[in-house]
C-alpha cells in the first residue's frame, strides 16, 4: 500500500489517487475530501506556545532557547492552536488554560461554564476585517497575561485568522516590525500563515504602530519599535 507525509500531500492527490483505486470519478466529493483531510491533520496537531519564548508545545518544533526582546513581564502563555485544540477539555486542562479567544464565525465556544471567552467573529476570506478588533484582542491578551493565566487563541486551523491576531498582539506588545513577529510566529508554530487581506491589514496596522512610536520619539521617548539590530 503506498504512504505519504500528510503535511506535504494534497487533497487533490488524496482525490487522485481513491479515483485511481475505485474508478470513479470523486471530483462531486471535493469539498467533504478537503474537510476530512483538514480534520485529520489537525487531530494530529497540538497547541504551539507562542509567548513565553521558551519551549514550544507541539508536535514540531526546536526548543530553542532565546527569549531576546521578550518583555520580562510577561509571564502567563499565549497559545496559538485550531478548532480541535478548543474542543479538547483535557489538553485545554493539561496546558492550564484559563482564557480563549475565538477568532472564527463558524464555531461556537465549546466550554463557556469553564473558561473565559472571547469570540471575534469572522470568515478567513481576504475582505474580512480583523484590524478592527486588534485594540480588543489586545487588551484581553493583555488582561490574561496579568492575571497569570493562559491563553489559547484559536481559529479552525490554527494557521490564519488566530496567527494574524497572535501577530498584531506581538507587534503592539514588543514593538516588533511585522517581519520579525512573523518569524518568532512561524518559529512556534510552522504553518503559520495569514491569508493576504490579513497580511495588508497587518502591514497597515505597523505602520499605524511605527507613527505613534515616531510621535513618542519626538516627545524624547525611545521607540522600542526596532528592526534586527536596532534599525527601524
Amino acid at each position: 500500500m503506498a504512504s505519504a507525509d500528510l503535511e506535504s500531500v494534497t487533497s487533490k492527490e488524496v482525490r487522485e489517487e481513491l479515483e485511481r483505486r475505485t474508478g470513479h470519478s470523486l471530483a462531486q466529493h471535493k469539498d467533504f475530501i478537503d474537510n476530512e483531510m483538514l480534520l485529520v491533520l489537525a487531530q494530529m496537531d497540538r497547541p504551539s506556545r507562542v509567548f513565553p519564548h521558551l519551549y514550544l508545545v507541539g508536535k514540531v518544533g526546536h526548543g530553542g532557547k532565546g527569549g531576546q526582546g521578550l518583555s520580562p513581564a510577561l509571564t502567563a502563555a499565549t497559545m496559538q492552536g485550531s478548532e480541535w485544540n478548543a474542543a479538547n477539555l483535557e489538553e485545554l486542562q493539561q496546558n492550564r488554560v484559563t482564557h480563549i479567544l475565538n477568532v472564527a464565525r463558524e464555531i461556537d465556544n465549546f466550554f463557556p461554564a469553564l473558561f473565559t471567552y472571547m469570540n471575534v467573529r469572522v470568515y478567513d476570506e481576504e475582505t474580512a476585517q480583523l484590524l478592527p478588533h486588534w485594540n480588543d484582542t489586545f487588551l484581553f491578551l493583555s488582561r490574561v497575561r496579568a492575571s497569570g493565566g493562559r491563553a489559547l487563541v484559536h481559529c479552525r486551523m490554527g494557521l490564519s485568522r488566530s496567527a494574524a491576531t497572535v501577530l498584531a498582539y506581538a507587534m503592539k506588545e514588543f514593538g516588533w516590525s511585522l517581519e520579525r513577529a512573523l518569524r518568532h510566529v512561524r518559529h512556534c508554530r510552522p504553518g503559520a500563515m495569514p491569508n493576504p487581506g490579513f497580511m495588508r491589514q497587518l502591514d497597515f496596522y505597523q505602520g499605524i504602530l511605527r507613527a505613534r512610536w515616531v510621535g513618542a520619539e519626538q516627545a524624547e521617548t525611545t521607540p522600542p519599535f526596532l528592526g534586527e539590530g536596532g534599525v527601524l
